[in-house]
Parts: C-alpha cells; sequence; structure tokens
C-alpha cells in the first residue's frame, strides 16, 4: 500500500501531487454516498469539457449516440488504478449505458443525443423505472445528454419545463454549482420509495466556428 508522508508534500513533483490528491479524493468518497456523488459529478464534468474540446473531431452527424458512449467510456476508465470500475452496457434491469462504482457504491447513467424532448424523455424514463431502485447505495443517477444545438442553455430550461409537464413527480430542481445548464431533479422513486436524483449534463458538442 502506498503511504505518504504529508510534510514532504512540498518537496514532491506535480505528478506526485495530483497523484497524493486522487488517492486522497477517491479515498474519501469511499466513506459516504455524498462524496461519492461529488466525485462522479466531478469526473464527468471534467470528462464533459475535454469531449467539448474535442468536438472539432467527434462531428455531430456522423458519430452515432454509441460513438459518444465509447469516448465517454474511456475517459471515465483512466481512474481504474484508482479503484474506479467504469461499465458499459452492464446489466441493471436492462443494458445501462453507463455504470460507475466505487467500493460498495454505484451511479447509472442513460446517455441520448439531445435531437428532441421526447427522445431524452425516454431516456429519463429508462434510467428511472428500468435501471434503477434508488436502494441506500445508489441514491442518483444521471441522464447525459450529447448537445448540438447553439445556445444550449435554451434547450436546458425548456426540458426542465418539458420534463415536469410530463413527470409531475419532480419535487425540486436546481442547478448544480456555476453551470446554470447543468439541472439536478428530485423525485420519490416508484420502486423503493426513496427520493432519487437525478443529475442532467449537458455536453457542448456543435462545432461551426466562421472562420
Amino acid at each position: 500500500m502506498l503511504t505518504f508522508q504529508t510534510e514532504n508534500l512540498s518537496d514532491s513533483s506535480p505528478d506526485e501531487l495530483r497523484l497524493f490528491q486522487n488517492i486522497t479524493r477517491f479515498r474519501k468518497a469511499r466513506s459516504s454516498w455524498d462524496d461519492f456523488e461529488n466525485l462522479i459529478h466531478e469526473l464527468l464534468i471534467n470528462a464533459s469539457a475535454s469531449m467539448s474540446e474535442s468536438r472539432n473531431h467527434l462531428k455531430y452527424e456522423s458519430t452515432s449516440e454509441d460513438g459518444y458512449s465509447a469516448v465517454l467510456f474511456y475517459i471515465l476508465s483512466g481512474y481504474k488504478s484508482y479503484g474506479l470500475n467504469v461499465s458499459r452496457e452492464a446489466n441493471n434491469g436492462g443494458h445501462c449505458d453507463i455504470s460507475i462504482e466505487l467500493g460498495k457504491y454505484k451511479w447509472l447513467g442513460e446517455a441520448k443525443k439531445a435531437k428532441d424532448y421526447q427522445w431524452v424523455f425516454d431516456g429519463f424514463q429508462q434510467l428511472t423505472t428500468r435501471y434503477s431502485v434508488s436502494g441506500a447505495n445508489s441514491k442518483s443517477g444521471g441522464l447525459i445528454l450529447y448537445c448540438n444545438q447553439k445556445k444550449v442553455n435554451s434547450f436546458m430550461s425548456n426540458w426542465m419545463i418539458e420534463l415536469k409537464s410530463r413527470f409531475p413527480a419532480i419535487s425540486k430542481e436546481e442547478c448544480l454549482n456555476d453551470d446554470h445548464n447543468i439541472k439536478v431533479t428530485t423525485h420519490t422513486h416508484d420502486v423503493s420509495g426513496n427520493e432519487y436524483k437525478v443529475i442532467h449534463i449537458p455536453i457542448y458538442l456543435n462545432y461551426s466556428p466562421k472562420k
């Protein structure tokens, strides 16, 4: 097992510091659901930024949902050495797009191209009625949206209106941290009767430079 003398960190290289920081945050994420959930959200946001930076190579018209999910899976799999187990199409009452496990905790995500609200709502229903149950070690999941729109803020705001009209059980809606396009909804899960949270995270993929 790796051990660190924290008093010597000032002499560490940037790579050593990053290793120590990652080991610390992944260890903390094993200790409670909230810490685990926060870590997953952070990893997803970082992966989203990486995919957006490569959108000139990930052309929307020629990349399928599975293609985008394969890229997301590849990025998240980079944390395997810290104990993070990422799966694609693992069985959770059906074949869920992304499953992430760390210790006893599991997070499920369904991914959709954000081509229209019905298609996105289908993904929400798959996540909340087919894959998840909101047990003690899996209290939230995510809807990952591959967005080709300009002004994604408008799409996400309208998606919240659409979702609440189609699914009135939503009891709470909020934004995550500083990005108001990332939404978090809460409702009572039909299977367990427990509270279930869903993060709705857009990945910006529109690429239409003027020059």
